[in-house]
């Protein structure tokens, strides 16, 4: 089904601040709010790079190895030079870093 313009529209203004709202959060340490945010940015488009890309950070700040590994990874998938990501090398070594330790005891 093809959404029309004006769902993209909404859809690309809803997400825009949940992103924004989790970036916030993420900064100021809150990584529940953030996680929660990037979730409903991803909800509402879940071609949502940032939104990926933030959420893997935020579980990656969190201890949450394969969750972390999984966003980072959708979002180079999704975008894969990262183009739309302020951090493309920090998704990149986010991702090796994640791959290469060892699984937690």
């Amino acid at each position: 089904m093809k959404r029309t313009l004006l769902a993209m529209v909404l859809s690309l203004t809803v997400w825009a601040g949940d992103v924004e709202d989790g970036d916030a959060a993420r900064a100021r340490g809150d990584l529940a709010a953030a996680a929660e945010a990037y979730g409903r940015a991803i909800e509402a488009d879940p071609k949502c790079v940032e939104a990926w890309h933030g959420r893997g950070l935020v579980k990656r700040r969190q201890g949450d190895r394969k969750g972390a590994l999984a966003d980072l990874e959708q979002a180079v998938t999704l975008e894969p030079s990262a183009a739309g990501v302020k951090n493309t090398e920090v998704i990149r070594s986010a991702v090796a870093e994640l791959g290469a330790l060892p699984a937690p005891k």
